[in-house]
């Protein structure tokens, strides 16, 4: 990651309401100076056949999002209209023709090339040797060319800069902006909005966070990076107007202990406009 001195609004794209990061140094910024860390979600080129590690882009979750947006830290970009679809999908045909008729091209050179060289070396063979190998033939040069000597062309997509959806227009660097074009407007309910108000308390406090949906809760705490720490807490967001009955507590307690991890559960208390905790762990019985 070369480039960290890169500054906010970093560009992040929405599609079906999920949001994607592409920029490495982007990726690399958000972690170190926002502790927001997402999730890689692509395919490594040169691994392509596991899953153990991704590579980009990168998934925010809702919360991450909002959060950014509320800083003034992250720019969103529209989702193309059918019309902008139907103008990329027309042009990367005729890019892909036109890749195709070089690919032909200097295949075509290519051959002419070796065939040229394989009949002075035929030549040259015949002066010399009386017990000549069979005639070989145009197509046998054609063959062993198409075999040995040429890789054929591999188009891989890169930049579509030049596509209307990525013009700065379309862009919104708040939420106000951003949920007026219908582009981000998460938070819509009272629970969203309870739900981001606790992640942002617990952001607020230094902690990492991340999707807790592996360990059977909303949010997983890290005291530092998760590439170098491993969670400690399992945080669950309950409606503090909902009472916890005892099995879920017990639930909670077994899901603790199994993961070695505390508990911790999470409301917004609207009355006093702040977030409640309340942290346990299974003890067992002596």
């Amino acid at each position: 990651m070369a480039n960290i001195a890169i500054s906010p609004p970093f560009k992040v794209y929405v599609l079906d309401d999920k949001a994607f990061v592409w920029d490495p140094d982007v990726v690399h910024k958000l972690r170190v100076a926002y502790r927001v860390v997402g999730s890689l979600i692509g395919t490594l080129p040169r691994l392509p056949m596991q899953n153990l590690y991704f590579g980009l882009p990168l998934t925010l979750i809702p919360e991450e999002v909002t959060l950014l947006l509320s800083r003034d830290a992250r720019k969103t970009h529209t989702m193309p209209t059918k019309g902008q679809l139907d103008q990329f999908n027309r042009l990367r045909i005729e890019d892909e023709q036109r890749q195709e008729n070089e690919y032909l091209q200097i295949r075509n050179e290519k051959s002419a090339m070796y065939r040229k060289e394989i009949g002075i070396k035929i030549e040259s063979h015949a002066t010399s040797s009386s017990t000549d190998n069979p005639d070989i033939t145009d197509t046998d040069i054609n063959q062993k060319f198409l075999t040995t000597k040429f890789s054929p062309i591999v188009h891989l997509p890169t930049t579509s800069n030049s596509f209307a959806w990525y013009n700065e227009d379309y862009s919104f660097t708040t939420i106000k902006q951003a949920a007026a074009a219908k582009i981000w407007c998460w938070p819509s309910t009272k629970k969203d909005h309870h739900r981001f108000k606790v992640f942002s308390d617990l952001w607020k406090r230094g902690y990492f966070i991340t999707n807790g949906i592996k360990f059977g809760g909303d949010f997983l705490l890290y005291s530092g990076d998760p590439l170098r720490y491993h969670s400690q807490i399992i945080a669950t967001i309950v409606d503090i107007n909902r009472p916890v009955s005892a099995l879920d507590i017990i639930t909670f307690g077994r899901i603790g202990t199994i993961t070695k991890k505390s508990q911790l559960l999470c409301s917004w208390d609207e009355k006093q406009n702040k977030a409640v905790y309340i942290s346990f762990k299974w003890a067992g019985l002596d």
